[in-house]
């Protein structure tokens, strides 16, 4: 049995098939941190770890999508037992028939940006949920919100889908949070602590630990369920350039952490 497991999260902000030269510097950088488990936002079915990773992904029904873009995707090298549904029993909301935005709001399981997966490990399951926790500035799906409207409407909906996916088993919350989890120390973010306080509200009352709360600046983030996060070791942030003269390949950095096995 290996003696850690690696899960890393990283927006990669929207490649697509044509980015020959930035895609092929995602996938070096992805094989240079070699995780075992990947949760990928705004990505595409186009960029994937290696032949040894499986994948489930967050619905593709989304109008504003181009090819191949998928909001959420999770890749394992180790057993995917099954998946979960997001959003499971949701009301569809009623701006969200015919969306003509490009919002990641929480409209409904079949719109829905997370994906769930049940993951085998070598010290039992652990469910992954990724996701991308919409922006600060969206517009809503008509275009008609307010600011942060829409990130404080869809935090409380994510904890409801915490607590009802999490008697099925410990729970990994991963990905593009849109905001920091703790008082700024460092970097320019429009986010208000109202926000903050509404998503530090959501994992404390699921029972989740933020490994990543410790970097200076950090929307990007990794939750675990209380007695997985004290397994954690330091969270690491990575980027990877590309071009000349070089540029990053995202507007996020990626984060990882190692769960101790032992």
């Amino acid at each position: 049995m290996t003696s850690s497991l690696r899960i890393a999260t990283w927006n990669l902000n929207r490649p697509g098939p044509s980015g020959v030269e930035r895609n092929a510097a995602i996938v070096a950088k992805m094989a240079e941190i070699n995780a075992d488990i990947w949760v990928l936002t705004e990505t595409n079915v186009c960029i994937s770890p290696g032949p040894a990773y499986n994948a489930w992904s967050s619905p593709a029904n989304a109008p504003f999508r181009r090819r191949g873009e998928r909001a959420t995707m999770i890749w394992s090298r180790l057993p995917i037992r099954r998946s979960l549904p997001t959003f499971a029993g949701m009301v569809l909301r009623d701006d969200a028939a015919d969306p003509v935005y490009p919002s990641y709001s929480v409209l409904g399981e079949h719109a829905s940006p997370a994906v769930c997966a049940e993951i085998v490990t070598p010290i039992g399951p652990l469910l992954i949920y990724g996701t991308i926790i919409t922006w600060f500035g969206d517009k809503g799906p008509h275009e008609a919100s307010t600011y942060e409207e829409e990130q404080r409407r869809s935090i409380p909906l994510y904890s409801d889908d915490w607590a009802r996916l999490a008697v099925e088993g410990p729970l990994c919350v991963a990905g593009d949070f849109n905001a920091r989890v703790c008082t700024p120390t460092d970097g320019i973010r429009a986010e208000t602590k109202v926000t903050r306080e509404l998503i530090n509200a959501a994992l404390s009352s699921n029972k989740l630990v933020c490994t990543t709360e410790s970097l200076g600046y950090c929307i990007d983030h990794i939750c675990l369920s209380r007695t997985w996060a004290e397994r954690a070791g330091p969270p690491q942030q990575f980027q990877q350039p590309y071009k000349s003269p070089q540029i990053p390949v995202s507007d996020h950095q990626g984060v990882f952490i190692d769960l101790s096995l032992a």
